[in-house]
């Protein structure tokens, strides 16, 4: 929808997550950044759009990113094209990582020792209020219904948290299971949503109905160690 620019971006993430209590992900602007350096936004369009879901209305590219007014080019979505690159089809590949240092793995998990057969893990956000256009309103976390915890994570083999790049919302993060650091740029906006803002130098909200003293552990399947690139 606008002219891509060249951008200049220094990324500051923790080497080691750090957990915390469950915090809304911003409601516009970066929530990660992808290996290939891109910023990875969260599942709604700006405020005066509505806070819609741009992969529902079908205002992306086919690496399910677009560029928003500055010129800058960000995912929304699972970036397949990314997929295909790093042949993310492998369980364990690493596609980028949360700004609390958390890393979003393809969706690709290993369901035997031998790894000789890989399903995809989904989402457990549903469409709740089909009529709303809100995405956070629209969609509900209902536990039990997919792979995942409400942060859109789980455990790894290795026994670490990790987020999951799913097919549905909320792709890629659904909230902030780690710390995010305090110089962190937040881009909040004001708005009545299901998802809390955060205003600027105050402690996050939490998400109404998580858990953060638990993490849903995605056994009894098998998953290989991190692919760190």
């Amino acid at each position: 929808p606008n002219a891509l620019k060249a951008q200049t971006y220094r990324w500051e993430i923790p080497l080691t997550p750090t957990s915390g209590v469950t915090t809304a992900i911003p409601l516009g602007g970066p929530v990660a950044v992808a290996v290939d350096g891109l910023p990875i936004f969260g599942p709604t369009e700006a405020p005066n759009d509505g806070y819609r879901d741009p992969y529902l209305d079908g205002i992306l590219d086919f690496c399910n990113g677009h560029t928003a007014p500055r010129g800058d080019y960000h995912f929304h979505a699972r970036p397949d094209c990314l997929i295909n690159l790093l042949k993310g089809q492998t369980p364990g590949t690493v596609l980028g990582y949360g700004l609390d240092g958390v890393p979003i793995l393809s969706p690709y998990v290993c369901t035997n020792t031998t790894c000789s057969i890989t399903q995809k893990v989904t989402s457990s956000w549903k469409v709740v209020n089909a009529s709303l256009s809100n995405a956070w309103q629209k969609h509900g976390y209902v536990a039990g219904q997919g792979d995942l915890d409400e942060c859109n994570g789980g455990l790894t083999s290795a026994g670490t948290y990790a987020y999951f790049a799913t097919d549905s919302f909320p792709y890629f993060a659904g909230c902030y299971r780690g710390s995010v650091p305090a110089n962190t740029p937040t881009f909040q906006t004001a708005a009545t949503t299901a998802n809390p803002t955060v205003t600027p130098g105050t402690t996050p909200t939490a998400i109404p109905g998580a858990t953060p003293t638990t993490t849903s552990n995605l056994s009894p399947r098998m998953y290989l160690p991190l692919t760190v690139r």
